[in-house]
């Protein structure tokens, strides 16, 4: 029987106190403000998906409890994937607090919530997961410009600790002297030892060294095989640079079907260019032996509204040129196309 466990926390969230109207303010946890805490709440399903591929793993959310208890704002701090990041948010929304207090008074008070995701009976690693959620949260404290110095002491620790996406990041400050001293040796051991872990962003930008030599002893088939393998194990920087590669013919024969396929892994996971170019490479006319209009307009449709300026226009072209049946097609399948896993 598949079981999960639901674990809730209440971290204090070290950031300075945000006004969200002119007549609100949101308060972080402490300093005379309690923390929310949750009188009713439903529980997330796993996905058959997560399932499938047995997948344990705690997401974390950071959210806003209003002063009525309801949640809002809710985002996806530390992701697992296979769409339980989803069905937790899903999940989240529907639960009711008791709204936190501030002398008293109920506030919006920001939050974290961790769900986690378990098997019955199922070994599951602690401390990676940890490490995992560790290395979530730095990146989003580095992405949103917070607490620099503590984000890269925690890199740091991580990478320390055989963490292998924090050793690549780690290696790549180094190679750039972004954030940490430049030591390129340093870096590039460091990317090494990620690759060698299989983490696909390492492999890619190491495969990238060798092609053109840069501080690496050029080796262009070398490379490629690398960044092949990185697309391979979901880069989508790598899937969209081969797609790119194959569509240009630039270093190679064009072969627009293998480039449909490149942009193809990259636009079902959401990547607005990948979706702009793979609509654009089943467009009717275009060479390459294969077209298909209904899924060409799909795509630049989805292109367009993932806010890709240049799919507009011909994603309002390619539309025009079907007939209501193919219409009622396309949009079918960009439904299906978004779908989540269920």
């Amino acid at each position: 029987m598949w079981l999960r466990v639901l674990k809730l926390c209440f971290v204090p969230v070290v950031a300075a106190t945000l006004s969200a109207g002119p007549a609100e303010q949101i308060y972080n946890v402490g300093d005379g403000v309690t923390a929310p805490r949750v009188v009713s709440k439903t529980d997330p399903a796993y996905t058959r998906e997560a399932r499938e591929a047995q997948v344990q793993g705690t997401a974390l959310y950071g959210l806003i409890v209003d002063p009525t208890g309801h949640p809002r704002d809710i985002r996806v701090l530390s992701p697992i994937g296979f769409g339980l990041d989803e069905k937790g948010e899903e999940s989240i929304a529907q639960w009711v607090f008791e709204p936190g207090l501030k002398d008293g008074v109920p506030v919006s008070v920001r939050a974290q919530i961790e769900v986690s995701f378990r098997f019955a009976g199922m070994p599951f690693d602690k401390k990676r997961d940890a490490r995992r959620t560790a290395y979530n949260l730095a990146m989003d404290d580095l992405r949103n410009h917070r607490q620099q110095a503590k984000t890269v002491a925690t890199i740091e620790q991580l990478a320390e600790e055989g963490f292998p996406p924090a050793i690549y990041l780690l290696g790549s400050w180094h190679l750039r002297g972004e954030f940490v001293p430049p030591d390129a040796p340093k870096g590039l051991a460091l990317i090494r030892k990620a690759a060698d872990h299989n983490v696909a962003a390492a492999l890619f930008e190491l495969g990238t060294l060798y092609e053109k030599g840069n501080s690496v002893p050029a080796d262009p088939d070398g490379g490629f095989v690398m960044i092949r393998q990185a697309s391979i194990l979901g880069s989508v920087a790598a899937q969209f640079e081969l797609g790119r590669r194959f569509e240009s013919g630039v270093g190679m024969n064009p072969d627009r079907e293998r480039a449909r396929h490149y942009f193809r892994l990259c636009a079902a996971v959401g990547v607005g260019p990948c979706q702009f170019h793979l609509g654009s490479l089943l467009l009717p006319g275009e060479t390459g032996g294969y077209s298909d209009p209904v899924q060409a307009s799909a795509w630049l449709e989805l292109a367009a509204e993932n806010h890709v300026p240049e799919a507009r226009i011909p994603a309002l072209n390619a539309a025009a040129q079907l007939n209501p049946e193919q219409l009622l097609q396309m949009k079918r399948l960009k439904a299906q196309l978004l779908r989540r896993p269920q």
